[in-house]
C-alpha cells in the first residue's frame, strides 16, 4: 500500500486584527510544507499517531493540500479507520494529488478491506487506465478479483503485474495462492520460492510453501518453512497454527501442544487452536485439560458439530475415571 492521508478540519477563529505584509502567505506555505515533512519523518520512524497528527496541521495551515490528504488517509488506513480514509483518499483525489494512480489504488485497497470489492476493482481500473504500467495496481486489481470469485482474472492480473516487475515477491506470492486454489502445487511450490528468492524474509511466503510442501507430504520440508516463517514474524499466528499440525502428524504431541498454545496466546479467540489443542491432549490421555479447550471451542463456534462431538468424547473419558476415583480401584 503506497501512503496518502486526510482529514477535515475546520478552523475557527477569534476576532483579531489581520495584518498582511509580503511573504505571508508563503509563510504558512512554507509552515505547512514543514508540518508534512516532519509527518513523513515521524511514519518513517513508526510514530503513526505523531505522523497523523502532523498531516492534520499541515492541512489546518492549507486546506487544499492534496498531498498532505493523501498521507493522512495512509496513516488512518494503517491505523484501522477505514471510513476516515477512504474520504480522505476521495479529497485527495478532489484536489488533485500528484499521484492519483497510487491514490485510487489505495482507495482501492481500503475499500476493499471494507468488503467493498465492487467499488475496490472500479478503483484498481482507474488507477491502471491511469498508469497501465503500475505493477502494484494490477496486483491489488488481482487480489480484489480473487474476492470476487474471478480466479482466471486473478491471474491474469498477477502476470502481467509480473511482467511488469518480474522479481515482485508480494505478486509472486499471491500467484501461487491462485495456483493452490486451482490445485497446481507445484506451480504454487515454484512462486513460492521464487517469492522467497526475491524476499528471503518474506514470512507469508515460507507459510504458504509449508502449505504446499504439507500438501505434498513433504513434513519435514513443511516444518522447515514454518520455523523460517516465524523467526521473519514471530507473532504469526497461522504459521504456529500450521507448524502445530505438523509436528502433530510427524507424532510430536508435545511440541504440537507447544504450537497449538502459542497460537492461543496470540489469538485467544482462535476456535480451530482451541480444539486441534484439545485433541493433541486428548491423545495424551490429558481428558480433563482436553476438555476445557473443546468448551473454549464450542463457545466460540457453537454450531459446530465436531467440536460438541469432541467434548462429548472427552467427557465420556473422564467418567471412568470420576467413578474410579469415588469407588477405588477393584
Amino acid at each position: 500500500m503506497r501512503q496518502r492521508l486526510a482529514v477535515y478540519t475546520l478552523l475557527f477563529l477569534a476576532p483579531v486584527l489581520i495584518i498582511a505584509w509580503p511573504g505571508s502567505a508563503l509563510l504558512n506555505a512554507d509552515d505547512a510544507e514543514d508540518h508534512y515533512a516532519q509527518g513523513m519523518g515521524l511514519q518513517a520512524r513508526g510514530d503513526l499517531a505523531q505522523a497523523i497528527a502532523e498531516y492534520r496541521k499541515a492541512i489546518e495551515l492549507r486546506p487544499g493540500y492534496a498531498d498532505a490528504h493523501l498521507k493522512l488517509a495512509m496513516g488512518l488506513h494503517l491505523k484501522g479507520e477505514l471510513d476516515a480514509a477512504v474520504a480522505e483518499y476521495r479529497q485527495a483525489l478532489r484536489l488533485n494529488t500528484t499521484d492519483p494512480a497510487a491514490a485510487h489504488s489505495d482507495l482501492g485497497i481500503a475499500l476493499a478491506a471494507r468488503g467493498d470489492l465492487t467499488g475496490a476493482v472500479a478503483e484498481q481500473r482507474e488507477s491502471i487506465r491511469l498508469q497501465p504500467e503500475r505493477p502494484e495496481s494490477h496486483n491489488d486489481l488481482g487480489i480484489a478479483l480473487r474476492g470476487q470469485g474471478d480466479l482466471e482474472g486473478a491471474i491474469s492480473e498477477y502476470q502481467e503485474a509480473l511482467r511488469l516487475e518480474p522479481e515482485y515477491a508480494e505478486a509472486l506470492n499471491n500467484l501461487g495462492n491462485a495456483l493452490t486454489a486451482k490445485n497446481d502445487w507445484n506451480g504454487a511450490i515454484e512462486r513460492y520460492r521464487a517469492a522467497l528468492g526475491a524476499k528471503a524474509d518474506y514470512a507469508d511466503a515460507h507459510n504458504n510453501l509449508g502449505i504446499a510442501l504439507a500438501h505434498r507430504g513433504d513434513l519435514k520440508g513443511a516444518e522447515a518453512e514454518y520455523h523460517a516463517a516465524l523467526g521473519a514474524a514471530p507473532a504469526s499466528v497461522q504459521a504456529h497454527y500450521n507448524l502445530a499440525m505438523t509436528l502433530k502428524a510427524e507424532g510430536d504431541l508435545e511440541g504440537a501442544a507447544a504450537e497449538y498454545r502459542q497460537a492461543i496466546a496470540l489469538d485467544s479467540g482462535y476456535a480451530d487452536a482451541h480444539n486441534n489443542l484439545g485433541v493433541v491432549l486428548k491423545l495424551q490421555a490429558k481428558y480433563e485439560a482436553a476438555a476445557e479447550e473443546f468448551r473454549q471451542a464450542v463457545a466460540l463456534r457453537p454450531g459446530d458439530a465436531a467440536f460438541r462431538g469432541n467434548l462429548a468424547a472427552a467427557l465420556a473419558a473422564l467418567r471412568p475415571i470420576a467413578d474410579w476415583s469415588r469407588n477405588g480401584e477393584p
